[in-house]
């Protein structure tokens, strides 16, 4: 699945060289939601070997399941917006395509913490750790009295 990844970027590459309107950048969005579209059959199809003790160890359709997830909120959210607030011109496109740039890596990261519990696990235990350093100088940054001393 990370060879698609890569198959997609370099189609980008190759289509900006082509491309002088915003056809292939849709006709690439298509393409993508239509392959992502393709991870739930895989899915059920992997959910079939779920007696395989490796599947019970790993859950391989959890990252597929994430991968998916990923694709769809990362991918089909900002255009939306970017192409709502501005017209749809050649320097939005511009945008787009750089913010597809940096999703792309950011997508297989989702989707392979999201996979396995451990990492899971670690990235909600930073969370709390950061809520717990925050908590904490909160308190202290909140304390500005002055009191009078006493001799």
């Amino acid at each position: 699945m990370v060879w698609s990844i890569y198959a997609f970027v370099i189609f980008l590459a190759v289509a900006e060289f082509f491309d002088k309107i915003s056809n292939v950048y849709f006709a690439s969005n298509i393409l993508l939601l239509l392959s992502a579209c393709l991870y739930i059959p895989i899915t059920v199809s992997i959910r079939r070997f779920n007696f395989l003790p490796s599947s019970k160890l790993n859950s391989p359709e959890r990252y597929v399941l994430w991968q998916l997830v990923s694709i769809i909120i990362l991918k089909f959210s900002y255009p939306v917006i970017v192409l709502t607030i501005l017209d749809v011109d050649e320097e939005a496109i511009i945008l787009c395509r750089s913010v597809d740039g940096f999703l792309i890596p950011l997508t297989v990261q989702i989707s392979y913490f999201g996979s396995n519990r451990r990492n899971m696990k670690k990235l909600i235990s930073t969370f709390k750790f950061w809520n717990y350093c925050r908590k904490k100088t909160a308190v202290v940054s909140m304390d500005n009295s002055i009191n009078p001393s006493t001799i």
